[in-house]
């Protein structure tokens, strides 16, 4: 390819030449004039060489000739083979020009693109968009930039970036618009990732923070927000460590936190801790390093779980481990202790039936017997732990109960100490349950208020009301379903609890309170007999702000049933029963109260031998009264055994505890009455009366 140099020699040549031949034509020299041999020779040679220098000057022509087509043909070449598409746009948006590599984004053939409207072969959703690019390319003269999606001959569709910039004529009014564009569709599949995994980030329900190679947060998502009690502000900026365990009340924590941030090794622990907003959490916090290609750390990625309501689930799995294994331990209890207090009972009993109302030993057999009931108190609570199937409810009413309760403590309580009470009037109170229990309910909660303030005084408040409680109401309750409740609110002023006896208060045999004073059943009790009613108990504390507990009970749609006044006289009789109970005490004590009630009663200790005596004469007894658990036979089969030889023999199955069996049990096995150890006098009076009166 020649140089500017060399093009630069041709011209001088040429000047040369022209200079000499018009010099030659001045002279006007007539060669037929001059003949001069000399002369001409000259002339010849002058013009052989002028000859010869055209020659040169045509072939160095025809050299600079190929060059420029060699030159044009490599233009033509980066032209078409570049990478980016290029194309020439008219005023109009018509296609003058366009390179291969262009026509190849299209999918078309070259020569049927020039010369059309470029605007058909964009999206119709970007169409406007296009429009917009050309005519302010044209109207500003500036350089303009655009990504839109072009469609190809098949119909695809592919992301593009479209520039381009206005040239113009000599007069400066632009003209035509020179474009490149390039596929973007990778591109663009990488940022709606990218977008994609931002928001999902984002919006994770799980918090989510990034800190530098120095442990300073960089970004921080919405969940990390609430988690934590602080807005993104507060948070961007500071210190893991600082954010984290900035409290200090997790030393621990804060130094395995630590040992992550120095060490770069991946971290898997547990936070408790109280937010910003004073709100407790449990958290479960990883943490592993970001590292860059070459395995260098270059930041930290953490994730925080709020594990709040699955560790409250845990307590609650822990709770009822807890319980179940004490109404294991119950079982074996209830029922030894049951069969000890029963002849205490009914014996105390049948001696202050005999002695006469001035006797100086009254008062010391009526606490005796007040013992024992209480145990029988005790030993019911317990029972209550045990019993994990569903017992008869029926409907009552709990204002009574409550206003009973209340009657009953207000007497032995400090003057220091106000009651006030809140009962709506004509409140809708019915609810399905056994009254002794909900009685029970009621008392213990009194009692445990009473106590918190028994030092210092202050206000016992006790409130009833209806209300509806939906699905959301109900999150934060987990043992309740949507429906109507009767809420029962006890709280006092007292001196109120931490955080952490609060978490505990409903566990069995916890107590922060001195024996005999605390015996750590009064709370796991209502709990327990509150779930037995399809209820459930909450309780909310502040150190020297007192304590609420809300008892929450399922209201019952049918009306309360009226209560039977019980009778001024004990209920006697007469007939013959059998009495069957494997331990000699028991049996005696049975027979000496029946006795006293004007009954025949005979015993057996052993279940085989009563079978056979009943197997003798079927009908020579009235009424069977036996024990559950004894050996050999049991008295529920002793009972279907007896049912099976007379039909509709009368018999009461009586129990100081049984998993084997229940009162529904019992009737379905064609028992007449179900009674649990101990029983008063009166209790087993009135039940014997009644069904031999209606056999």
């Amino acid at each position: 390819m020649a140089t500017p140099k060399d093009q630069s020699q041709r011209k001088g040549s040429r000047r040369e030449l022209r200079r000499r031949a018009n010099k030659r034509l001045d002279r006007k020299v007539d060669v037929r004039k001059d003949t001069s041999g000399e002369e001409l020779k000259r002339l010849i040679h002058e013009l052989k060489a002028h000859q010869v220098e055209l020659e040169m000057y045509n072939e160095e022509l025809r050299r600079a000739q190929v060059e420029v087509e060699e030159a044009r043909q490599k233009y033509a070449d980066l032209f078409d083979f570049s990478p980016v598409g290029y194309m020439t746009l008219d005023k109009r948006g018509i296609i003058r020009e366009m390179n291969l590599t262009a026509a190849g984004l299209l999918k078309r053939p070259r020569r049927s693109l020039i010369k059309t409207v470029f605007s058909q072969f964009v999206s119709p959703e970007h169409l406007d968009h296009f429009l917009k690019f050309k005519r302010r390319a044209f109207e500003t003269g500036e350089t303009q930039s655009s990504e839109l999606m072009l469609r190809q001959a098949d119909g695809n569709l592919f992301w593009a970036q479209l520039e381009g910039v206005v040239r113009t004529d000599e007069a400066g009014r632009p003209v035509w618009m020179q474009c490149n564009f390039i596929d973007i569709s990778e591109r663009k599949l990488k940022e709606n990732a990218l977008t994609r995994l931002a928001a999902a980030v984002e919006q994770a329900g799980e918090g989510i923070a990034i800190a530098s190679r120095e442990g300073l947060i960089d970004y921080a998502n919405r969940a990390f927000e609430r988690l934590i009690g602080r807005s993104r502000g507060e948070i961007v900026g500071r210190n893991v460590k600082d954010v984290l365990a900035g409290d200090g009340k997790n030393p621990d924590f804060e130094k395995r936190l630590e040992r992550f941030l120095l060490g770069g090794e991946n971290l898997t622990d547990h936070l408790s801790m109280v937010s910003a907003g004073g709100v407790g959490q449990e958290l479960d916090v990883e943490g592993s390093p970001i590292h860059d290609p070459l395995g260098t750390v270059i930041g930290y990625l953490a994730i925080v779980r709020d594990m709040t309501q699955q560790h409250k689930l845990d307590q609650q799995l822990r709770q009822g481990q807890k319980l179940e294994a004490l109404g294991t331990l119950a079982g074996g209890i209830a029922h030894d202790f049951n069969n000890v207090l029963m002849p205490i009972v009914l014996n105390t009993e049948m001696v202050l039936l005999n002695l006469p109302q001035e006797s100086e030993v009254r008062p010391y057999l009526d606490l005796a017997l007040a013992a024992a009931l209480r145990g029988k108190d005790m030993i019911k609570q317990i029972i209550t732990f045990s019993r994990q199937k569903e017992q008869v409810k029926l409907p009552l009413r709990v204002v009574p109960l409550v206003t009973e309760a209340l009657l009953f403590l207000e007497p032995s309580l400090p003057k220091t100490i106000e009651v006030k009470r809140s009962i709506p009037d004509n409140l809708e109170d019915t609810i399905l349950g056994d009254p002794s229990q909900v009685h029970q309910v009621v008392m213990n909660l009194l009692t445990n208020a009473v106590r918190s303030m028994r030092q210092n005084g202050g206000v016992l408040e006790v409130n009833l009301k209806e209300m509806g409680l939906d699905a959301e109401s109900t999150l934060s309750i987990p043992d309740l379903k949507p429906g109507r409740y009767l809420r029962l609110t006890v709280r006092d002023t007292g001196q109120g609890m931490a955080r952490e006896v609060l978490e505990r208060v409903f566990d069995p045999f916890f107590t922060t309170q001195q024996l005999p004073e605390g015996s750590g059943m009064g709370l796991p009790v209502v709990r327990g007999i509150v779930r037995i009613l399809g209820g459930a108990v909450t309780a909310s504390s502040e150190v020297g702000a007192g304590s609420t507990f809300d008892v929450y009970f399922p209201k019952a749609k049918q009306p309360a049933l009226s209560a039977e006044p019980e009778p001024a006289k004990l209920p006697t009789g007469k007939g013959r029963i059998l009495v069957v109970d494997d331990e000699k005490v028991q049996l005696e004590t049975y027979q000496n109260v029946l006795e006293r009630l004007g009954y025949e009663a005979d015993g057996e200790t052993d279940s085989t031998q009563a079978l056979a005596r009943f197997r003798e004469n079927p009908f020579s007894y009235d009424l069977i009264i036996t024990d559950q658990t004894m050996p050999k036979i049991s008295g529920l089969r002793l009972a279907e055994e007896m049912l099976r030889l007379r039909p509709g023999v009368p018999v009461i199955l009586c129990t100081g505890y049984s998993e084997v069996v229940d009162a529904d049990q019992a009737r379905a096995a064609g028992i007449k009455e179900f009674i649990l150890k101990p029983f008063t006098v009166r209790e087993i009076a009135a039940v014997v009366h009644r069904i031999l009166s209606h056999p």
